[in-house]
């Protein structure tokens, strides 16, 4: 009897430890590990920074705690410590509105500059649109841009 209740504490204790990580835990990680090493490589962070803010999550979370709480912990330190020591790598990344908005003035660009060009080279020659060279460079452009929404939905 005594041996069972021992077995099922000691197996809801591993189940503690060993915590999933959910997708954004795992983002935030990656990220701060990327700005961790950034920070090592332009020496703005030192490996003793590093492994202070090792010690102290461990002291933190205690040896009762889970790898999940000791590595969000950890990354809270480090995210920490680089606010204080370089502030410059913690600035947001440009916006997707800024990226759409130049994407949209390059599109309206080409499309200006396609009439003109047009207008001004054209003396009365009409292009046949039924060609199959031609066809086959819209079915191209018009597979590429279906390509691109796919994977821009997708990646959504």
């Amino acid at each position: 009897m005594f041996n069972s209740k021992s077995k099922a504490n000691n197996t809801s204790s591993k189940a503690d430890k060993n915590k999933k990580l959910s997708i954004d835990d795992v983002k935030e990680l990656t990220w701060t590990r990327i700005l961790e090493l950034s920070a090592l490589e332009q020496k703005k962070f030192t490996a003793e920074d590093s492994s202070t803010c090792t010690s102290e999550a461990a002291l933190q979370v205690g040896e009762s705690g889970s790898q999940k709480d000791f590595l969000l912990t950890r990354a809270t330190k480090v995210l920490d410590l680089l606010k204080q020591k370089a502030p410059e790598l913690l600035q947001p990344e440009p916006s997707d509105l800024r990226v759409w908005t130049i994407g949209l003035i390059f599109v309206c660009l080409a499309f200006l500059l396609g009439v003109i060009t047009d207008e001004l080279a054209t003396t009365g020659n009409k292009i046949n649109l039924l060609s199959p060279p031609l066809l086959g460079l819209f079915l191209w452009n018009i597979l590429i841009y279906i390509w691109l929404m796919v994977s821009f939905i997708v990646r959504s």
